[in-house]
C-alpha cells in the first residue's frame, strides 16, 4: 500500500520532513507508520492489520503514529475513493488526534483507582474492627484469669476457640479483598449468586454498621461468562452508593433488594434501595466523571463513572438507573434502581 500523498498538517506533524519523497524514503508504505492498538500487544507492527483496514469502504479504528520516540494516538478513518483514469484502488485516510484524551483518561483512571483504593481501606477497617476485638477480648480475658489463677480448661479452650475463628474469618477477608483489589478482568464462567455474595462480604460490615437488610432475589444456579471481578467492583460500587444514600437519608427500615434473572439473550440483575430515589434534574449525570452529590469528604464522582465503563467497556453490557417503587411485606418502597444487563449467549 504505497503512500501517494500527504497534506501539509500531516507534514507539521513530521516537521523532519520537507516532502512526500523525502517522507517517502523512510516509509515504505503504511504499514510501516502505523502501529495498531486493538490489543494488549498494540506495539507490534501487524501488516495483515492494516491490510484489513483498506479493505472496507469506511471503518474507523484506533492508530499511533511515533515521533521524537513518542507515541501519539489517533483515530484513523478509512475509505476507500475511485479515481476514473486509473484502475488502481485509492484509499483516503483521515487521523484524528486524540493523545490529549488519552492521557487526560489515564488521569482519570488513576484517581478512580486512588478512590477506589481509599474505600477499600474503609471497608478493610470496618470488617477487621469486630474480630481484632474478639482476639483482644478473649486473649486479656485468659492472661486475667490465669494471673489469678483461676483459667480453667474449658475458659481456655473456649477462649482459643474464639481466637482460632476469629482469626480465620481476618484471613478470608483478606483474600477476599486481595482478589477485588487485584482487578483481574479476564473472562471465567461463574456463577452469579456466588459473585453477589462476595460484593456482600466486602461491604458486609459497614452494612451491619448501618442497620440495612439485603433481600435476594437469585437464581442460584445462573451462569455467565464474564469478568467475573468486573461485577464484583461494579455491584460494590452500586450498594456502596445505595448505602450512603440510605445514610443520608435517615431511613427507618434501610433496605436493599438485589434481582438476578434470565431476560431471553440477558442476564438482568438490579439493584434497588429505598432512600427515596434520585432527583429527575441530576439522574442522568450520575454516570459522568466527578459528577457527585456528596460532600467533598464524602465521595469522588468516580465510583459511577468506573462501574459504567467496567460494564460498557470491558463485560460488554449495558447499564442504567431509573427511580422505582417496590413491595415488600406489604409496603411500597421508593428507591433508585440500578440495572445491568450482560449478554449470556
Amino acid at each position: 500500500k504505497e503512500i501517494i500523498e500527504v497534506n501539509d498538517v500531516f507534514f507539521e506533524f513530521f516537521n523532519q520532513y520537507s516532502s512526500i519523497d523525502e517522507f517517502k524514503l523512510h516509509y515504505k508504505c503504511l504499514c510501516d507508520l502505523f502501529v495498531p492498538m486493538d490489543n494488549e500487544q498494540y506495539l507490534i507492527k501487524t501488516e495483515h492489520w492494516l491490510e484489513d483496514v483498506l479493505d472496507v469502504k469506511l471503518n474507523t479504528y484506533k492508530v499511533a503514529l511515533y515521533k521524537d520516540e513518542h507515541l501519539h494516538h489517533f483515530i484513523l478513518k478509512a475509505r476507500r475513493i475511485d479515481i476514473l483514469d486509473t484502475s488502481t484502488n485509492n484509499v483516503v485516510l483521515n487521523l484524528i488526534d486524540i493523545t490529549e484524551l488519552i492521557e487526560k483518561d489515564k488521569i482519570l483512571l488513576n484517581q478512580t483507582n486512588m478512590a477506589s483504593l481509599g474505600e477499600m481501606i474503609g471497608n478493610i477497617a470496618h470488617q477487621w474492627r469486630q474480630p481484632l476485638s474478639v482476639i483482644s477480648t478473649a486473649a486479656s480475658g485468659m492472661k486475667v484469669q490465669k494471673e489469678f489463677d483461676v483459667l480453667e480448661n474449658k475458659d481456655f479452650i473456649k477462649g482459643m476457640d474464639a481466637i482460632v475463628e476469629a482469626t480465620q474469618y481476618l484471613s478470608d477477608t483478606i483474600e477476599d479483598f486481595r482478589e477485588f483489589i487485584k482487578g483481574d478482568m479476564k473472562n471465567t464462567y461463574f456463577n452469579i449468586d456466588e459473585t453477589v455474595n462476595k460484593s456482600l462480604i466486602i461491604l458486609d460490615a459497614k452494612l451491619k454498621n448501618n442497620n440495612i437488610k439485603v433481600i435476594k432475589n437469585i437464581d442460584t444456579k445462573l451462569m455467565i461468562n464474564n469478568a467475573a471481578n468486573g461485577l464484583v467492583q461494579s455491584l460494590v460500587n452500586i450498594i456502596n452508593n445505595a448505602i450512603d444514600a440510605l445514610m443520608v437519608k435517615e431511613v427507618e427500615e434501610k433496605y436493599i433488594w438485589i434481582k438476578v434473572f434470565r431476560d431471553e439473550h440477558d442476564v438482568v440483575i438490579e439493584v434497588m434501595d429505598n432512600a427515596g430515589g434520585i432527583p429527575a434534574d441530576i439522574i442522568d449525570k450520575i454516570f459522568e466523571p466527578y459528577f457527585t452529590t456528596k460532600h467533598q469528604s464524602q465521595g469522588t464522582g468516580l465510583g459511577l463513572n468506573m462501574t459504567y465503563r467496567l460494564i460498557n467497556e470491558v463485560m460488554f453490557g449495558v447499564i442504567f438507573v431509573q427511580n422505582d417503587h417496590y413491595t415488600y411485606d406489604d409496603k411500597t418502597y421508593e428507591g433508585a434502581k440500578f440495572i445491568i444487563k450482560l449478554t449470556s449467549d
